[in-house]
């Protein structure tokens, strides 16, 4: 009985070897490339290149998935009606985005302001800037936010 055990145990070590799942590279799961991502000051609010960088990546995301999130199907087209100038290298169309010092966001409560990404590409995009509510007035009612 013995020496059949020790034949299982010979055996069975070279075949749990083989059962090891092996890393597969994917592509869609490597970090999005967004240009030009800066620190903004919006007046009651400020954000930090990382966070912003952060919400530009989840639009990038959601745009290459075509997929959104919550009842403002966030990221969208944003029109620029008002006319801001957005910084060099960024061209439309341009995608607005939910920005927080919270976290991503993920389809709850937005707060006042808007990343803004355009040249999207693929995975890729550029960052334009920042927008806020906060302070503004009319249907469009958004203030751009400087770049710090």
């Amino acid at each position: 009985m013995m020496l059949n055990f020790r034949i299982f145990a010979v055996l069975a070590v070279p075949m749990l070897t083989l059962a090891v799942p092996t890393p597969v590279e994917n592509p869609e799961l490597f970090k999005r490339v967004i240009s030009g991502a800066q620190g903004v000051d919006c007046g009651v609010t400020k954000f930090t290149a990382v966070v912003v960088e952060a919400a530009a990546q989840q639009a990038a995301n959601y745009i290459n998935s075509g997929v959104s999130a919550g009842r403002g199907n966030y990221p969208h087209q944003f029109y620029n009606r008002q006319g801001f100038v957005f910084l060099a290298g960024c061209n439309a169309p341009f995608y607005v985005f939910p920005i927080m010092n919270s976290g991503i966001y993920n389809g709850s409560v937005t707060g006042p302001d808007r990343v803004v990404i355009g040249s999207v590409k693929g995975t890729d995009a550029a960052f334009c800037g920042v927008l806020t509510r906060t302070g503004g007035r009319g249907p469009d009612g958004f203030l751009q936010c400087t770049v710090i």
